[in-house]
């Protein structure tokens, strides 16, 4: 058969594949899929306007009650010899009106030195002082102060929806929680009425104590009996009265994530799991460490699908490069490059558009660089953090996957979409006899000291990359276990590498260099996407998004980047220039990386480095090319043109355990 022919063949034998394949799948069980979003309901709140975000312990839900925050700039004042005083303007909008405030100090490293108690203000003055106790330093230098002010709610809370149809089979699902900023609040009553043109009828009433703060209270209620007529549902929430208690309560009550959901065929439609392994080099996967294999499991699943062997990270460091995998879009455009900073409002995402699509979507991250505020949680029904700090060498990943598992085992009969992040390779690296006992220790009188070093880094490095392999297949165990496999896309792949000593350094966020850009990319269901297929183009983070939704039969998003390589699955091209690009932002210095199949270029207009990638892999050799210089200069140009103007910061603080945890990961001296 001529070349030119066997690519459309191959194309429409996969179709037909997949024709016969969704045939002998009609008999497939319905799956419940989200219709209606009730946070997007409420009269008066423009469709565009974003939906707020309520946190209870550690999960954020989109939310009715939210606490609105306000973060004020304080200032010093020294009194005396001894005493150390700060202070805080209240915006003249605020001023006069019933305000809590919460001021912490910290020292350098996120070190707490003072929290103080939350002081409720029935009519918020114009400024409000502190002083440091005897205790605290004496000096402002290295120390930091963030004051927060939440505007008290009224005591009694009434929210109703515009009329909604209810369609046949459905069913109610919510959280309740309260976010208590004071440790002396009382209980709380939620109230929630259907009201319909035949009547009125209570659906939940509700008491959550003081001792229940820190969790969500879930419940799922059957809307049967308003089949296909038009509702209206109403929220309220009231203090339980405590004689004992003249204080205005500091308790802020909040509904999460009221959605309806109603049975409707799967049609063929898939679940997708996305799975970023915080820190994996793409050489790391499939390597054998003196005959030891590191990803047996993951090898068997490249085995059972797809893998791409030159995908670029768009950023060495974990916020940039996340962002890029959930918009499509480079660093360059969606202008968040670190924790502190947040996504603009137009820009849609990945999860964004699967919950507009009818997916249940949940996240399960460790935290640190994936702040929810700075865009993260946007498209979520569930955004979890785990904000504990780093106690031990070793990621969370047993702890992360396992509360991915007891979210899938509430949501298994949905349409759902789960993304699982750990940074179990990332520094501080587990213990090599923990995760690889069998491998034996480096030769210390064969190597140089500093040999044996990087060697012992090396290893360490290795141990993290085992033990995630095997948190990857107990996983895949447990969606045996709840028969989710037949129906579930899984994807694995990475933010970033890690430098281990190639240009003699160590970590990431330095250079941008393959060894911190090459990163995994896996796709697996059996039946969807093709068997031991590898795939040799250079990709980028920014092709998963368009990806993900031609594979899931989604619309892809107008304001992408990347480009869908589902062509690639069936042998076809990609049709675009085969360029990809990441960046680095050092103090005022933004440094480009531009890759081709054969070229890289890297640096700053007028100061471009060229590499042969093929003949010095290792980029080590730059060449003296003009042409191909010229051609680098073109293309980094091109891409800084691109640059949005400075990125909005985000309107969450840095807490003492997040800067911790910053600091351990290494991204604070």
């Amino acid at each position: 058969m001529p070349a030119s022919h066997s690519a459309p063949c191959l194309r429409v034998a996969l179709l037909s594949f997949l024709l016969v394949f969704l045939a002998c799948r009609s008999s497939e069980p319905p799956v419940l899929e989200t219709v209606v979003r009730l946070t997007e309901r409420i009269p008066g709140l423009a469709s565009s306007a974003p939906v707020s975000r309520c946190r209870i312990g550690s999960e954020y839900r989109p939310g009715l009650g939210c606490p609105k925050t306000t973060f004020l700039t304080p200032t010093f004042a020294t009194e005396g010899e001894h005493d150390l005083r700060f202070s805080a303007e209240i915006p003249h909008v605020l001023q006069g009106k019933p305000l809590l405030v919460a001021p912490t100090v910290r020292s350098r490293g996120g070190k707490s030195v003072v929290a103080y108690p939350p002081r409720t203000l029935d009519a918020a003055p114009p400024v409000v002082s502190w002083t440091l106790p005897d205790a605290a330093p004496k000096s402002t230098r290295g120390l930091r102060v963030d004051v927060q002010a939440y505007e008290l709610l009224p005591a009694r809370t009434r929210v109703e929806t515009e009329p909604v149809r209810v369609p046949r089979g459905a069913e109610l699902s919510l959280g309740l929680g309260v976010s208590a900023l004071a440790s002396d609040v009382g209980a709380t009553q939620f109230l929630l009425t259907a009201l319909w043109e035949g009547g009125r009828r209570e659906l939940l009433r509700e008491t959550v104590s003081s001792t229940e703060r820190g969790r969500w209270r879930d419940h799922r209620i059957d809307l049967g009996e308003f089949s296909e007529q038009m509702v209206r549902f109403v929220f309220r929430t009231s203090p339980v009265p405590d004689p004992g208690s003249q204080k205005r309560s500091a308790a802020f009550p909040v509904w999460g994530a009221p959605e309806i959901q109603t049975q409707r065929p799967r049609e063929g439609r898939r679940n997708l799991i996305l799975i970023s392994l915080d820190t994996l080099r793409a050489d790391h996967v499939g390597r054998r460490l003196h005959d030891t294999p590191l990803t047996p499991w993951m090898d068997r699943l490249g085995v059972e699908g797809t893998t791409f062997q030159s995908v670029l990270s768009t950023y060495p460091s974990t916020s940039a490069s996340h962002m890029s995998l959930f918009t499509g879009v480079y660093p360059v455009t969606h202008g968040v490059r670190f924790a502190a900073h947040r996504l603009a409002a137009a820009q849609s995402t990945l999860p964004e558009l699967l919950a507009r699509a009818g997916y249940a979507t949940a996240a399960v991250t460790e935290n640190a660089m994936l702040l929810g505020s700075s865009g993260f949680y946007r498209g979520f029904d569930v955004y979890r953090e785990h904000r504990d700090t780093l106690k031990q060498r070793g990621g969370g990943i047993d702890r992360t996957f396992g509360d991915g598992i007891s979210w899938l085992a509430r949501h298994r009969n949905d349409l759902f979409f789960l993304f699982l992040h750990t940074y179990e390779v990332h520094v501080p690296h587990r213990d090599v006899a923990d995760a690889l006992p069998d491998l034996p220790e480096p030769d210390r009188e064969a190597l140089s000291a500093s040999e044996y070093r990087w060697e012992k880094l090396r290893r360490s490095y290795a141990a993290g990359v085992r033990y995630a392999d095997g948190a990857v297949e107990r996983l895949f165990g447990e969606l045996a276990r709840l028969d989710l496999l037949d129906d579930t896309l899984v994807v694995i792949t990475a933010d970033h590498g890690e430098e281990l000593g190639e240009h003699g350094r160590f970590g990431h966020s330095q250079t941008v260099y393959d060894e911190v850009l090459r990163i995994p990319l896996l796709l697996w269901r059996p039946g969807l996407v093709p068997a031991a297929r590898s795939v040799e183009d250079v990709v980028s983070l920014v092709d998963v998004t368009p990806t993900l939704l031609d594979l899931l039969g989604l619309d892809e998003a107008a304001d992408v980047e990347g480009r869908s390589l589902v062509p690639r699955l069936v042998g076809e091209p990609i049709e675009d220039d085969g360029v990809r690009f990441a960046e680095l932002q050092t103090g005022d210095t933004q440094v480009v990386a531009a890759r081709s199949a054969d070229t890289k270029w890297i640096g700053t207009p007028g100061a471009i480095e060229v590499f042969d990638v093929e003949a010095d892999p290792g980029e080590t050799k730059p060449l003296d090319d003009p042409a191909r210089r010229r051609r680098g200069e073109e293309l980094i140009a091109a891409y800084l043109r691109k640059a949005v103007p400075s990125p909005e910061r985000s309107d969450q603080a840095l807490d003492g355990d997040t800067i911790r945890k910053l600091e351990a990961l290494g991204y604070v001296d």
